[in-house]
């Protein structure tokens, strides 16, 4: 009887140690989206160097692809994300402008804040955008891809900001950034920068916008970059997203190997009975 007892506590003490091993403890709204322009997210330790950068695949350098190798395949890699499957459509009403090899893309590990990093201006473009982009004018740039973990951390949160225009000196033009995200065909999340200006000057501006969701294991991002109005527009910079992550805890070995003494110890106690 005694041995019953001892097999029946251990059993009940090892479920219990897995059961708070398995998950970690998410700090994480209920809701399947929560956003705020400036929710409590603590977006100060994105700033400085980041812990390393990203890996890539089916791209020429090491550490950065072209867009137009990545929207033939490449990847880049980084924090435990996956970038990839990216689709490009784009209309400057002045022919083909947008040179896709001089349009360089890296993704940055800030530890627990990934970063997709564009480098559009002035390179990524076919000609000087004094020319292309002269008069009134409107176009668009349409970039999607898929965010995609390998399971040892879960996206929780998404970050887009800055957004720079620059032009000559009686420069009128007007930029908007749309970005979505979606969980599979189900959108969660839209954000949204915007820049006037007049005579080079800015009227209106929306900085950056933040996005806090539960957790997922992928994302597919839809992108729009829109020059709606354009006149001496010299170049502009493409907003930057970053991707917030938490770490995916698993049981250690050592908890695993207690388990299967449970798991034994309860198939022993079933021989005694």
């Amino acid at each position: 009887m005694k041995m019953k007892k001892v097999f029946g506590a251990a059993v009940l003490a090892i479920a219990s140690m897995v059961s708070h091993s398995a998950f970690a403890d998410l700090i994480l709204p209920t809701d399947p989206l929560v956003k705020t322009n400036h929710p409590s997210l603590n977006t100060g330790n994105v700033g400085g160097d980041p812990v390393s950068i990203a890996a890539t695949s089916g791209c020429a350098s090491s550490d950065y692809c072209t867009l137009t190798e990545l929207i033939n395949g490449g990847s880049l890699s980084a924090g435990g994300l996956t970038f990839g499957n990216f689709n490009l459509d784009f209309d400057f009403g002045y022919g083909d402008a947008l040179d896709t090899d001089n349009v360089w893309v890296r993704v940055f590990d800030f530890g627990g804040a990934i970063m997709l990093d564009y480098d559009f201006a002035p390179l990524g473009f076919g000609g000087p955008l004094p020319t292309l982009l002269s008069g009134e004018a409107s176009g668009f740039i349409d970039l999607s891809y898929s965010v995609v973990s390998d399971s040892s951390v879960d996206i929780f949160a998404a970050w887009l900001w800055d957004m720079i225009g620059a032009g000559t000196a009686d420069a009128d033009y007007e930029l908007q950034f749309d970005m979505t995200l979606f969980d599979g065909d189900t959108e969660l999340a839209y954000l949204y920068l915007y820049s006037l200006l007049e005579n080079n000057s800015v009227i209106d501006s929306d900085a950056d916008d933040l996005a806090i969701f539960a957790a997922l294991n992928s994302l597919n991002v839809w992108n729009s970059i829109s020059a709606i109005s354009y006149e001496g527009l010299n170049l502009f910079y493409i907003g930057d997203q970053m991707f917030f992550t938490e770490v995916t805890q698993v049981p250690a070995p050592f908890t695993v190997l207690l388990f299967g003494f449970g798991l034994a110890a309860l198939g022993l106690r079933k021989r005694v009975r």
